[in-house]
Order: C-alpha cells, then structure tokens, then sequence
C-alpha cells in the first residue's frame, strides 16, 4: 500500500549521495570503509568475507515519515527485504502468471475478461453485446483491445507467465481442440476440409521436440517476454570476454617524432579471462554501469595498462615513485594512493608508518630519483611489499583498486557529462584519418592521471590514446551514439 505523506514530493536532501559516497563510506564505517560503501550502494554486503562488525553494520537512509518531515531507517535490519533487479521486484513492472491469477483457460487461450481483471483496466467503451459474438470474434476483440491500450500492452511485457510449451507434443488437444470445434476454424470447414484440423496436428507433431529432450513432456516453464527481459538485464553492465574485447579500437594512432602512425590494437585475451570477472565486479560496486561511465572508465585502463599488456607499470622501477609505481587497471602509484586504498579495504596500518612513507615520498618527488623511498622499503611491514603486489596480480585487488581511485577522485562527475565530440584528421602516410576527442572524457582523464579535473590536456600522459580508446568504447556500449552525430546530441537511436 502507498501513502502519501504531503501534498508535494520532498526532495532527497542528499543530491550528490551517489558522488560522495566515498567520503561517507569512511566517514560512517572507520572499520572497513569498503564494507559500507557496499552497504549503502546495495543495502546489504556483497564481499565474500565482510570485515564490518556486526554491530557497525547498520544502513541509515533519510526518509519523509510525514508531510514536511524526515527522519532515518536503518534499512540493513534483518526485518527489511532487499531486493535488486535480478529479483525481478514487483514494483518494477513484473508480476507472476501462475495458478490463481492467469489469463489462460483450460485450453491455454488467453480470455480478455481474465486479463482485464489482471491489469486492472476497465473500459468504458466495453459493449456487452460483444460477449454474445462467436469465439473467434471475441479473440479479434482481445487484439484490438490490446492494441488500443498502450498501458495494458506495457504491463504485458512484465508479465512472467508459468506455462506449458508450445513444443510440447503431449498439450496438442488441449492447445488447440477449439480449432476443430463447429465455430472453430476447421470445424467450419468441415464439408470442404474433413481433415484439416487432423493434418495440421500431424504437421505440427513433426516440428515439436520437448519430449526427446532431458526435459521431458507435460511440464511447465518460466516464460517472459523476451525484449523486457533483455533490456531489463542490460542495465546490470555486466560485459562478456568478447564484449569487453570489442571495445577496444580496431587501430590507433599515435605520434612518432614529428609524424603520426596507425597501429593495429587488441586487448590482451589472457587477462580479459583472468581479470574480467573481477573487472565487471568492481564495475557494479562503484556504480560504473552506464555507457558513458564505462566508456571513461574503460578508457582510461585501456591506456593506462596499455591495451591490457601491464597491470604493473612498463619501466616503472625507473621512475621517482618507485617502487611505489603504478599497478592495478588504474595504475596506482606513490604510497599515498596505495595506503588510501588498503585502509579502505579496512587494513591496520600503523600511523608511523604512514608518516615515514609521506616524508620520503615528498623528498622523492622534490629530487627527483627514488632514493628515499627505497631507503624507507627497509623500516617497512613484509606485509606492506606483498599488499603492493596484489595490487598488480590478484585479479580482485587490480580491479578493486582501480574502482576505488574512481570513486574517491569524483570521476564519475566529468563522466556522466554528455559528450560533444570534436572531429579532427591525422596525416598518416597518404592517408587522412580520424581522430576524436571530447572536453568531458578529457576532464576524467585528468582526474585519473592527474588527480583533478584538469582542461589541460596536454599535461595528461597518454592523452591520444585515451580519446581514442574512449570514443571506441562509447560507439560500442552506446546504441545511441552516431559517428554522424557526434557534434551533439545523438539523433536517434538507444538509450545511454
């Protein structure tokens, strides 16, 4: 049951909630940060082994109890059902077809008044005479009746129906007897068609399958409407192997001295393989699911991993910041960065230590060489050097890592800009080719390599390779983008 509570909506008072998610996940929960922000994302912890006390689990959310009032409920009380779209809720548009509440008759036709009882809709323009019609008349009356009510024809598309097969040999008779009675269509023709109906039941026996497979005959199945089911499942973002393979450019380009080449790209497949799983994982936990956030997102790894080839820096032990340097699809580096994200995880580290590694980090950066870093990798935990390279090589942590530095640099802000795409051309040998860059990915860029939301692009390590890999990804996750649009806003097509 619904209530209303005022005569207008209250407005969340938490408009940038999902941006500031980080910072509230480390504020509310202290004893593993991770935890909580999985709490307030999902209602409830995903993480295989939680850290959280019990105690500290608890998910307060604002909620308006009266007209002009707001108080908070903690939603993770064993009391209150959480729910996620693979539950197919009710109050998303799905509901069960089964015993006691279907459509169906006996002989698996579809009656309209049943239906109507359903949906709940009544017509006005009902005629009673109608029900006085013969049968078939009364099913043209059902598809009239749903064409003309596009509300009704919306809630059929959440209807998840337990119902025989069509495939299954066993239900002819019943399925379809009413063809063979003396309004039905072969029992009309039955001085000029005597074995109509017999002929069609045989032709149709040759098609069905059901009882030579494992399945077998005379059962029921879950059926739902095949589009809604797809577009519903779509918005988890989950990328299969291929998918995530095809969103890389077929070909990329980059300078060489003074000229441009093209170079051939693919992703490596054994790290796909490997990391993918883990890489949709983290996608889902911070909340990188639509188009335009996978396309930063991915992006941006491509060019920081090179294509996929490193997920520990290529040359890093050369630079200031190592061995500190960059791991992980994010590429991590310096102490700062890597301590952030083990004491989100909910890891002790003791402040001296901390303090040791900031001092020599600064003294690295000021002179330039590693020097003092590699000094301090003697007075460190062995537990610290290990941390450091799971970053790199366990699937969960490359992956999560990267997730984490996206939520606690607000990436997902330039992000979710739509982008209006600047088209450029590169002389490559003879030949004029492409290239595509975009204000707002350029800004997520920064904040990833940089720390902040920089309009300098040039600053940025990378930057051609990162356009590129953005604009490839965006025109495959996106179904509304067109090459033809890209100045603006796309002109058709699917949903971002």
């Amino acid at each position: 049951m619904t209530c209303l509570t005022g005569p207008k909506p209250v407005a969340d008072p938490y408009q940038d909630y999902e941006y500031e998610l980080y910072s509230r996940a480390t504020t509310l929960y202290p004893d593993c940060p991770s935890d909580g922000y999985e709490l307030l994302r999902f209602g409830r912890i995903l993480s295989d082994e939680p850290k959280l006390p019990n105690d500290a689990r608890k998910t307060w959310v604002s909620v308006t109890f009266e007209a002009g009032k707001q108080g908070y409920i903690d939603i993770n009380q064993s009391a209150i059902q959480k729910l996620s779209d693979a539950d197919f809720p009710r109050f998303m548009g799905w509901q069960k077809i089964a015993e006691g509440n279907t459509p169906f008759t006996d002989d698996v036709l579809c009656d309209l008044d049943r239906l109507k009882q359903i949906v709940r809709y009544v017509d006005e323009r009902d005629d009673p005479v109608a029900r006085l019609r013969p049968g078939f008349e009364r099913e043209d009356r059902l598809a009239i009746y749903i064409r003309e009510n596009p509300e009704v024809l919306v809630e059929l598309r959440g209807f998840v129906c337990h119902a025989p097969s069509e495939w299954d040999a066993s239900l002819n008779d019943v399925r379809y007897r009413r063809l063979n009675d003396p309004d039905g269509f072969y029992g009309r023709r039955k001085q000029t068609d005597p074995d109509g109906y017999d002929r069609f039941i045989r032709f149709l026996t040759q098609l069905q399958f059901l009882d030579k497979t494992p399945l077998g005959a005379g059962k029921k199945f879950w059926f739902f409407h095949p589009l809604a089911f797809i577009r519903h499942f779509r918005r988890c973002g989950w990328l299969a192997d291929s998918e995530m393979k095809n969103t890389a450019p077929a070909t990329a380009l980059r300078r060489a001295g003074s000229r441009w080449v093209s170079e051939r790209v693919r992703l490596v497949s054994e790290v796909i393989g490997l990391f993918g799983a883990e890489l949709n994982k983290a996608m889902r936990k911070f909340g990188i699911q639509t188009p335009l956030r996978q396309a930063a997102f991915l992006g941006n790894a491509m060019q920081e991993t090179q294509w996929f080839l490193h997920l520990e820096e290529d040359g890093g032990e050369g630079q200031r910041y190592s061995p500190w340097f960059g791991r992980g699809f994010l590429q991590l580096t310096w102490p700062d960065n890597y301590i952030k994200y083990w004491r989100f995880l909910g890891r002790d580290i003791d402040q001296a230590v901390v303090n040791r590694l900031r001092a020599a980090a600064d003294k690295a950066h000021r002179e330039r060489n590693n020097a003092a870093l590699m000094a301090a990798e003697k007075h460190l935990p062995p537990e610290i050097g290990e941390w450091r390279r799971w970053v790199a090589r366990d699937p969960v942590d490359a992956a999560d890592s990267a997730g984490a530095y996206w939520a606690w640099s607000k990436a997902a802000v330039p992000a979710d800009q739509f982008p209006r795409f600047q088209r450029e051309t590169r002389r490559v040998g003879n030949l004029q080719m492409p290239y595509y860059s975009s204000d707002s990915f350029g800004r997520v860029a920064a904040t990833v390599n940089v720390g902040h939301a920089s309009s300098r692009f040039s600053l940025i390590n990378g930057i051609e390779a990162r356009f590129q890999a953005y604009a490839a990804a965006l025109f495959t996750l996106a179904d509304g983008i067109r090459i033809s649009s890209l100045d603006g806003h796309p002109d058709g097509g699917g949903d971002l």
